[in-house]
């Protein structure tokens, strides 16, 4: 039985040497060269990453060595259990008027500080972590930023360029490449694990590739290539 999605990415990787979509920032006139921010490679943290996305749905372009990175995220995303300790008769106002007059900060930091540090949700969920391996000899150069057709790119030394585009309007990013084989996995975000989710399921049927990860109250969302 296919399993109810209720947010769901679409990542179309394009195999292919070129796509009309997705013109190189230097062949394009529209471009104006103060609009590409270039990033010298490789990037190997995900928070230095090319930003790309339409508000909703967005992707980190990032990699090294033979690894091309794009970090998936869904604004919907959200775990919303309240927080243990705002079911407290104390979780008031009233209670925090009287530490203050008291001086008592060790009840002030224990409400309203210290538990940020031992209770993981309500909390923003990431999505996933798309992870592209490149073919024996091929390697991942600087990276770009067109802010003006809003691609990302990936320079491959003697290979040409990676491109990314995230729709303005749909839950999709489109990806050419132009290497080939290469191989397609994902990474499960390990502070799902905190959260008490059960492990994603990963799978793969005519040419597509998913990960489905349960949330929480029958939650799912699913990331597919």
């Amino acid at each position: 039985m296919t399993p109810r999605i209720n947010v769901s990415f679409l990542v179309s990787l394009l195999l292919a040497a070129g796509f009309p979509g997705l013109a190189p920032a230097a062949a394009s006139p529209a471009t104006d060269p103060a609009k590409v921010l270039k990033l010298a490679g490789p990037i190997t943290r995900w928070d230095e990453a090319i930003p790309l996305g339409n508000g909703l749905t967005g992707g980190l372009l990032w990699g090294e060595t033979n690894q091309i990175r794009l970090s998936l995220d869904r604004g919907g995303l959200w775990d919303t259990r309240p927080h243990p300790i705002t079911t407290r008769d104390t979780w008031d106002y009233a209670h925090l008027k009287q530490w203050v007059a008291e001086g008592n900060q060790k009840e002030i930091s224990a409400h309203f500080d210290a538990c940020y540090d031992t209770d993981t949700h309500p909390t923003k969920i990431p999505g996933g972590r798309l992870v592209i391996d490149l073919p024996a000899g091929c390697s991942v150069g600087d990276f770009a930023l067109d802010m003006h057709q809003a691609i990302g790119s990936v320079e491959l030394p003697g290979r040409g360029a990676a491109r990314f585009l995230f729709s303005a309007t749909r839950p999709v990013a489109v990806a050419t490449l132009p290497v080939k084989p290469v191989r397609l996995r994902f990474q499960r975000p390990e502070s799902l694990s905190k959260l008490g989710y059960p492990p994603a399921r990963f799978g793969q049927r005519d040419g597509l590739f998913w990960m489905v990860q349960e949330t929480v109250a029958d939650g799912q969302y699913a990331v597919v290539v």
